[in-house]
């Protein structure tokens, strides 16, 4: 009898884990965010195809019940993101199951994080494919793929990395080595960064852009703001 209910228990809690859901349910804690326009919603990582959602600010608790937005189904329990602010972003946080509507829904709970973030644009000309990764403590590497052109949004230097990969090339270029990312960076934070000389040496065109050769054949530039 044990065996049967502890069997019973393990199935309905693989179950609960396998339950997938296409509506979500945001809020979004602290006052500092309080004035948003258009949220970007990254799920599991995946920043190229992040939701777009230009009504956040009308509601208290932002919620989809998934046929008003182009949201893939997902896990209800377990899936981590985070949001684009506009010149800030939050933590990743891991979505908990509900109902919203008598529908299954993930529901997350973001904090506004008051740290200042920072765009970067990225021009590569002739334009070849590339993508970017980005590394903040407790997020998963979230990334994009581009051809020739993209622009990172809301990236919160220095405790977010931002590396370039280009194709089938035997190395990476992290934007953080350059000096256009000191120059936006606030002033407070200054004393945490230490400044690394970049493994691509370049010329810097304004406080706010930066330009290098990738294997002597593409030209590459990098504009932060």
């Amino acid at each position: 009898m044990k065996t049967a209910i502890a069997f019973l228990c393990l199935f309905m809690s693989v179950a609960a884990a396998a339950q997938r859901t296409d509506a979500v349910k945001i809020q979004l804690l602290g006052t500092a965010c309080s004035d948003l326009h258009t949220v970007l919603l990254v799920l599991k990582g995946d920043e190229e195809n992040a939701i777009r959602i230009d009504d956040f600010n009308k509601k208290a608790v932002w919620s989809s019940d998934g046929t008003d937005l182009p949201i893939p189904f997902i896990d209800v329990k377990g899936t981590p993101a985070s949001l684009r602010l506009g010149g800030r972003r939050t933590n990743c946080v891991a979505s908990a199951p509900d109902k919203f509507n008598d529908k299954l829904t993930a529901v997350f709970v973001f904090h506004c994080d008051e740290n200042p973030a920072w765009n970067v644009k990225i021009n590569t000309w002739p334009p070849i494919g590339f993508r970017y990764e980005r590394s903040l403590p407790g997020c998963d590497k979230e990334q994009a793929h581009y051809e020739g052109v993209a622009t990172a949004p809301d990236v919160r230097f220095y405790s977010e990395t931002l590396d370039l990969f280009f194709g089938t090339l035997p190395f990476s270029l992290r934007v953080n080595d350059y000096p256009i990312v000191e120059h936006n960076v606030d002033l407070d934070h200054r004393h945490v960064a230490a400044k690394i000389v970049p493994k691509i040496p370049g010329a810097q065109l304004s406080p706010n852009s930066y330009e290098v050769k990738i294997a002597g054949l593409t030209t590459l530039r990098m504009t932060v703001k």
